[in-house]
């Protein structure tokens, strides 16, 4: 897992934060290169 998701789960508590770090579907991806 890269660090900077499981900084993101260090920052944000949300169910959104912990499934995106944990999975690796395109649309994840997608959204890191945008943000």
């Amino acid at each position: 897992m890269p660090l900077d998701h499981l900084i993101l789960i260090e920052r944000s508590t949300s169910p959104v934060a912990i499934i995106w770090s944990a999975s690796d579907c395109p649309y994840c991806r997608l959204l890191e290169k945008i943000s």
